[in-house]
């Protein structure tokens, strides 16, 4: 969306999304800023309309700083927590409602239904009995309520709780957080927890009741409070002293639960009222465990006659294409020869078997020819030489395709794995790809025990040249160029304990895919494959739909027909295709507000209860499916029902809109390592269990 007028009072159209997604135009009045104590946002009146009043926090220009735009982001996610939890009809009046946001803006911000009632800074020790006793059961239900909703509010100051007489409004989400996170240090004493203060621990309720306490001592009797536990004059009022015991306790174990403060007052815990959670994914989270139980099934037949297990994917491509006898040196620097191997490499072109050959050497000069290089008399020092990494050797080419040439390391190092990345142009294949490399190139894949260097210096360099520098820069990568068939994007040799093997990637072009029999002639020896879904032309969400006017597509799609000729054309084995398979759903920071995927780019997919690498990715997959049921067509899962080691993946190449001629502000990638961890680990190139999953950085 774009704001026309962000800055200064006046009037002017206001566009910003609804908490359904969807956009909408208002005519709009502006009123004039103030600063928000403590915070870099400024907040003001907008009459939208005929005469709805609204309430929006904005994020000034100058405030350029990407964490503060990841905290408004997190407000957004809270506001949204909130609707969706309580609903329309029944939301209630004590939360921070939202009307609408627009986090995109050059000013990103959050609209709010303006609440009644004046801070309680500013009603200091003016209650009554009765009194008092309402605002200690509208500020304790409402974070009941937030409790309900998942959330943590971590800013419980006087400032941000609101009273008109009789009822009490919590006020900002700006620093709330799900429940079970780990904490970040935020606040002021004496309103913040002890925990908080301090960065320690996973977030919980009993976080705000330290701050609910302090409050309602504060401000109920006018007298000073005291940050590091109960005040020195609790104990002079009975009745607070009651409510309150164990509130104060340093240790967040040690304080009582909201429900326990309820009973205290002998309220009805609201939560009894509010609607009942629901799981809108539920139904195809039954049917994905089910596709699971059939897969397990089919693998596991009962056999008539006792045999041998049966073979693994990794294990029979093994023995079709047997690893060479002779392995690369300790460094796993060194070429091996063909007549040392004894055996073959597929070339992914043209399926020709290759040995490395230093007689067939090639270099690239400055006009981009191949020109011939002869070694074959200095092997032994090639051996130990980086200039094998710069070279090429020419493939023998017996089907008589045009000539083609590949890097010497990936006919050095034995079995290679190939990987293709497979979706129709524009699904955002390019960009995953460059980003995917570009953490393998910082290092991304060093905690899980792989060195990674180029295959071939010269195209690495390239590829950095074309695709990863434009991408952190925040440029929009063009498509894939259509070509006769299939041609690397990059090459990269992986070194786990000692041994090395070559890793390739292939960008395919979604048009060859449909048009070209050359292109899908290197199917038949690919290696694993990841499938990339665009939600854009996928989904039937508000924001997808949103997108697709504005690109000038129509409806969603039912399917992408890449995905039927890629898997119409793969051998299968007892009815399902055995490559190692990965999904990923791309641009999933348009969909970073909905949920399971704003869990899963944020890095806290098991809400702290799991850890272990098997049952994330099984939630993972589990959530994928479940979203993908629900939002698209059937034919948009053929990836996950045909191929028996196939998951399912939520990612983000940039973590924003890349659009031409509008640079991004910053890359954020979030998750793009995951298809490709998963397809090692069924390759056997990495072993399970793997490292929690980072957070998106």
């Amino acid at each position: 969306m774009t704001v026309t007028r962000q800055s200064g009072a006046g009037s002017d159209p206001l566009g910003f999304l609804a908490p359904a997604g969807f956009p909408v135009l208002h005519k709009a009045v502006f009123g004039t800023d103030t600063a928000v104590t403590g915070s870099p946002q400024v907040v003001r009146s907008i009459v939208l309309g005929q005469g709805w009043t609204v309430q929006q926090r904005r994020l000034p220009a100058r405030h350029a700083d990407p964490a503060l735009r990841a905290a408004i982001e997190e407000e957004v996610r809270a506001a949204l927590t909130l609707v969706r939890r309580y609903g329309e009809e029944r939301y209630p009046a004590a939360l921070p409602r939202l009307v609408g946001y627009d986090i995109e803006a050059e000013e990103p911000f959050v609209l709010y239904e303006r609440m009644a009632g004046r801070p309680l800074s500013e009603t200091v020790g003016r209650f009554t009995v009765k009194q008092r006793r309402l605002l200690a059961q509208g500020l304790i239900g409402a974070l009941r309520l937030l409790e309900g909703a998942g959330l943590v509010h971590r800013a419980v100051t006087p400032e941000n709780v609101l009273w008109d007489g009789i009822s009490v409004r919590l006020c900002s989400l700006g620093a709330a957080v799900a429940a079970g996170v780990p904490r970040i240090a935020a606040g002021d004493a004496p309103w913040a927890s002890p925990e908080q203060l301090a960065g320690v621990g996973t977030t919980e309720s009993r976080d705000d009741v330290w701050s609910a306490a302090q409050v309602l001592y504060h401000t109920a009797t006018g007298r000073p409070v005291n940050p590091a536990g109960p005040p020195r004059l609790l104990s002079a009022d009975p009745a607070l002293s009651a409510l309150l015991a164990g509130a104060f306790s340093a240790r967040a174990q040690e304080r009582p639960q909201l429900s326990k403060l309820l009973g205290r007052l002998n309220c009805r815990d609201p939560l009894l009222d509010a609607p009942e959670r629901t799981d809108p994914l539920a139904a195809g989270r039954r049917a994905f465990d089910a596709l699971m139980a059939r897969k397990t099934s089919d693998a596991n037949p009962a056999p008539s006659v006792p045999g041998p297990a049966r073979r693994g994917w990794f294990q029979r491509r093994a023995r079709e294409i047997p690893r060479p006898a002779a392995e690369t040196g300790p460094s796993g620097s060194g070429p091996s020869s063909g007549s040392e191997s004894g055996s073959g490499i597929l070339c992914p072109y043209c399926l020709d078997t290759l040995r490395f050959d230093p007689a067939a050497l090639f270099t690239r000069n400055y006009r981009m020819q191949f020109e011939p290089v002869d070694l074959s008399s200095d092997l032994n020092g090639v051996r130990n030489q980086d200039a094998v990494r710069t070279l090429f050797q020419a493939c023998t080419n017996t089907s008589g395709l045009r000539p083609h040439y590949l890097p010497a390391q990936y006919l050095a190092h034995g079995r290679p794995l190939t990987v293709a990345l497979v979706g129709a142009s524009g699904a955002g294949k390019t960009h995953l790809l460059a980003a995917m490399i570009s953490e393998i190139d910082a290092g991304a894949l060093k905690p899980y025990g792989i060195d990674v260097q180029s295959a071939n210096a010269e195209w690495h360099n390239d590829f950095m040249r074309r695709r990863i520098n434009p991408l952190r820069a925040g440029e929009l990568l063009p498509s894939t160029p259509e070509t006769q068939f299939a041609e690397f994007e990059d090459a990269l040799l992986f070194t786990r304990h000692g041994v090395t093997r070559p890793v390739a990637f292939f960008d395919l072009s979604g048009e060859n895919l449909v048009r070209s029999d050359a292109t899908l002639r290197f199917l038949a020896g690919i290696d694993a494959l990841v499938f990339v879904i665009d939600p854009v032309r996928a989904l039937r969400l508000p924001q997808a739909q949103a997108e697709r006017a504005r690109l000038g597509l129509g409806e969603a799609l039912a399917s992408d027909p890449t995905f039927g000729t890629v898997l119409d054309r793969v051998p299968r084995r007892d009815g399902r295709i055995e490559l190692p398979t990965a999904v990923a759903i791309s641009k999933c920071d348009l969909l970073r507000f909905e949920s399971p995927v704003d869990r899963w780019l944020r890095g806290r997919p098991d809400g702290g209860d799991e850890r272990t690498s098997a049952s994330s990715r099984m939630n993972e997959n589990r959530d994928a499916y479940a979203f993908l049921s629900m939002h698209a067509e059937r034919p948009w899962l053929r990836p996950a029902v045909d191929c028996a080691n196939c998951t399912l993946h939520f990612v983000s190449a940039t973590g924003g809109p890349v659009r031409e001629g509008s640079p991004m502000r910053a890359i954020r990638s979030a998750r793009v390592l995951e298809p490709l961890l998963s397809v090692l680990e069924t390759c056997g190139l990495l072993d399970a269990p793997r490292p929690a999953p980072e957070s998106a950085t």
